[in-house]
């Protein structure tokens, strides 16, 4: 790894990471999910980009970090169902009432890291296989990324 890196004391850093380090149970891809920082990562190497881009933030090359950035893809649907009671009195005397009801949710991409660099909007996604199902869906939901928002993902 270059840039930041090059200036910052390996062995410091490594001795900091492995004190907070702490593996938990793991997932379908076989990645281990992570405790860093006061956060729970995917993936040691989710992880590891946090502690570059936390470094890069610091040194002022990026501004305004956020991890876990929910983006709403598809809104949810509701239908309007009877309930099987009518009103007794008012305008609607005799109509049967109704309740809203989800019939589908909505359709969310998360991103891994959100961040301004040089005034444009960065958004990261961490994978580190990329293959199976899972992949595809991240694959989907990042054309509809661009395609809804205008946002091109990064995989980082």
């Amino acid at each position: 790894m270059g840039g930041i890196w090059q200036s910052m004391d390996m062995g410091a850093f490594d001795m900091a990471y492995k004190r907070r380090y702490k593996r938990t149970v793991k997932n379908k891809l076989n990645a281990r999910k992570v405790e860093y920082d006061g956060f729970t990562f995917g993936s040691k190497k989710e992880a590891v980009r946090w502690a570059e881009l936390k470094l890069e933030e610091k040194a002022g090359r990026i501004t305004d970090l956020q991890r876990q950035v929910p983006f709403e893809l598809f809104p949810a649907y509701y239908k309007e169902v009877p309930t099987g009671e009518f009103y007794k009195r008012g305008e609607k005397k005799g109509q049967p009432k109704t309740k809203k009801v989800c019939i589908e949710k909505a359709a969310k991409y998360v991103a891994d890291f959100v961040y301004t660099k040089k005034g444009e909007l960065v958004v990261e996604d961490t994978k580190g296989c990329k293959k199976g199902i899972t992949y595809n869906y991240f694959v989907l939901k990042r054309k509809a990324m661009l395609n809804i928002w205008g946002i091109e993902v990064h995989e980082v």
